[in-house]
C-alpha cells in the first residue's frame, strides 16, 4: 500500500482536528500504538486522516482496512466522527446539510450504475465511483422527494431552523458554510454576514437606479411655508419623517422669540395638529421620528398614540454635555420617539445602526458576532457646538448628521421620500441626498430656506 494517501471527499465532511486535539491523538498512538484501522475507500482515506498522519510522523506502519459494505460511505464518515469532536450546533447543521447532499448524489450514482447493469450495459469501474459524480460544492440537488429539513435535523440532532439556515447559506455562499463547518464562525454569524452582503447588494442596486435619475429633477426640494399647509400635499408618500420641532423655549427661529413662547395649551394643540398631518403623510410601512425636550416628552408620547402611530422605541439622545444646573441634575439628553404606522409592516435595516460590541473591542471574545450589534436605545452622540466643523452658520439649533444619517438609512431605502416639516439647516436633507433618497423639507423662514438650499447644492446632487 502506498504511503502517500489522500483523503476521500467524503472524509472532508468532518472538520479537521485542532492542533491540540491532534497532538493528543499522536501522543496516544505513540504510547499505545494505532488502535483503530484506517478505513480506505476507492484508494483514498475514508476515515482516519489524523491517524494516518500521526503514524507517518511517528515512523509507524499504518494499519488499514477496506470499506466494502453495501450501505452509504457518507453515513460511515458521519456516524464514526460526529460523536468524537466537540462540535457546535452550527457545525452539526453544516455537516448535516453537506452530508445529506453528498449521500443523495452517492445514491443517485449507484442507482444509475445498477440500472445500466440490469440493462446489460457494460459499466466501467470508474463509473461506479460515487465521488466521481459529485459536482462543485455549491451544487445542491433540488429533489421534490429529497430529505426533509425535519428528517435531517432529527438524524443529526440539530434544530430544524439551523438546518434550513445552513441550506440557505450553502446555496448562496458555500464558502461561508465551510467557515462554519471549520469552526471559524458560528452559523448565526454566517447568516448575518450573508444577510448583510445581500442587503448591501440590494441597496447598491437601488442606489444605482436612483443615481440614474440625477440628470433629471433634483433629489431635494425645500418648501417655504407653514407645515400645516404643505403636509396635506404629501399624503401617503413619505417613507420616513424626521423632525426636531420648536420646543416652545423662546428661541428665535426667524419670527422672534415670542413665536416660540406660546401658552402650553396653544403649543400642544398646534403640535397635535402637525403630528396628525405627519401621520397622514406616511406610506403604510412608513415611520415618524420626533426629537423633543424633557418639558414635552410625556405629552408627545400620548399625542403620537392619539395619531394612530405605534411606538417601536423611546430613545434617549445623550449629548455628552448639556445645560449645567445649580440645584438639579444637569440636563444632557433629549427624547427621540420612533413610531410606525403599522407595527407589523415597516422598514428597518439593522445593519445601518449596528456597532462593534464590547465582546469584540474590549474582551476579544471569539463568540462575538463579527457584524456587531444593533445600537442601544441610548445614543451617545456629541451635540454640535459653534466651533464644530459640521455646524452651519446662521442657525440657532442644528441636529448632528450622525443622528439623521442613522434614521434615514435604517428607516428608508434609496429612492424613498424623506420629509422634515421643520427643515431648519436641512441636516435631514443632507442625510437623505447622501443616501440617494428624495427629500422634501418644509421651512417657514425664508433665510433658513436660502441657507439650507446652499448646503444641499454643495453636495453636487442638484
Amino acid at each position: 500500500m502506498s504511503e502517500n494517501l489522500s483523503s476521500h471527499p467524503f472524509a472532508d465532511l468532518i472538520p479537521s482536528m485542532t492542533e491540540e486535539e491532534y497532538q493528543g491523538l499522536k501522543a496516544d498512538i505513540a504510547e499505545h500504538g494505532q488502535r483503530e484501522a484506517i478505513v480506505l475507500y476507492e484508494g483514498k482515506i475514508l476515515d482516519g486522516r489524523h491517524r494516518y498522519r500521526a503514524c507517518c510522523e511517528l515512523g509507524l506502519v499504518p494499519k488499514y482496512r477496506q470499506w466494502e459494505e453495501s450501505g452509504s460511505a457518507v453515513d460511515l464518515v458521519v456516524s464514526v466522527n460526529m460523536h468524537r469532536r466537540h462540535l457546535t450546533p452550527g457545525q452539526r447543521a453544516a455537516i448535516a446539510v453537506a452530508a445529506a447532499n453528498m449521500r443523495d448524489l452517492e445514491m443517485q450514482a449507484r442507482d444509475r450504475s445498477l440500472s445500466n447493469l440490469r440493462k446489460g450495459n457494460s459499466v466501467p469501474e470508474v463509473a461506479m465511483l460515487p465521488h466521481r459524480k459529485i459536482p462543485d460544492p455549491e451544487f445542491v440537488p433540488d429533489r421534490e422527494n429529497g430529505e426533509t429539513r425535519e428528517r435531517i435535523a432529527s438524524e443529526y440532532r440539530v434544530n430544524p431552523r439551523y438546518v434550513q439556515d445552513a441550506k440557505t447559506i450553502l446555496n448562496a455562499k458555500p464558502e461561508l458554510l465551510q467557515q462554519v463547518k471549520d469552526g471559524q464562525i458560528t452559523l448565526p454569524q454566517a447568516k448575518q454576514a450573508l444577510l448583510r452582503e445581500q442587503k448591501l447588494a440590494e441597496l447598491q442596486r437601488k442606489a444605482a437606479a436612483a443615481q440614474s435619475t440625477a440628470d433629471g429633477p433634483p433629489l431635494w426640494n425645500i418648501h417655504q411655508g407653514d407645515c400645516l399647509e404643505v403636509l396635506p400635499t404629501l399624503t401617503g408618500v413619505a417613507r420616513v419623517i424626521f423632525t426636531d420641532p420648536p420646543y416652545n423655549l423662546g428661541i428665535d427661529y426667524g419670527a422672534g422669540a415670542e413665536a416660540d413662547n406660546l401658552p402650553p395649551d396653544q403649543y400642544l394643540a398646534w403640535c397635535r395638529e402637525w403630528i396628525q398631518r405627519c401621520a397622514d403623510c406616511l406610506t403604510p410601512d412608513g415611520s415618524l421620528w420626533i426629537l423633543i425636550s424633557d418639558e414635552w416628552a410625556d405629552y408627545f408620547g400620548i399625542m403620537l398614540r392619539e395619531a394612530g402611530l405605534h411606538r417601536r422605541a423611546w430613545i434617549k439622545w445623550y449629548e455628552t454635555f448639556g445645560t449645567n444646573c445649580v440645584n438639579n441634575f444637569n440636563r444632557c439628553s433629549r427624547h427621540l420617539f420612533y413610531t410606525v404606522k403599522n407595527p407589523r409592516c415597516f422598514v428597518f435595516d439593522p445593519f445601518a445602526v449596528s456597532r462593534p460590541s464590547d465582546r469584540q473591542t474590549k474582551y476579544g471574545d471569539k463568540r462575538a458576532n463579527p457584524g456587531g450589534k444593533i445600537w442601544d436605545d441610548v445614543w451617545k452622540i456629541a451635540r454640535l457646538t459653534g466651533t464644530c466643523e459640521e455646524r452651519m452658520p446662521g442657525f440657532p439649533t442644528q441636529v448632528p448628521l450622525a443622528i439623521t444619517r442613522a434614521i434615514v438609512k435604517c428607516a428608508s431605502e434609496p429612492g424613498d421620500l424623506v420629509v422634515d416639516p421643520f427643515s431648519g439647516s436641512a441636516s435631514t436633507g443632507v442625510a437623505a441626498v447622501e443616501g440617494q433618497r428624495r427629500y422634501v423639507g418644509i421651512e417657514a423662514s425664508a433665510e433658513f430656506c436660502r441657507l439650507s438650499e446652499l448646503r444641499l447644492q454643495a453636495l453636487g446632487q442638484a
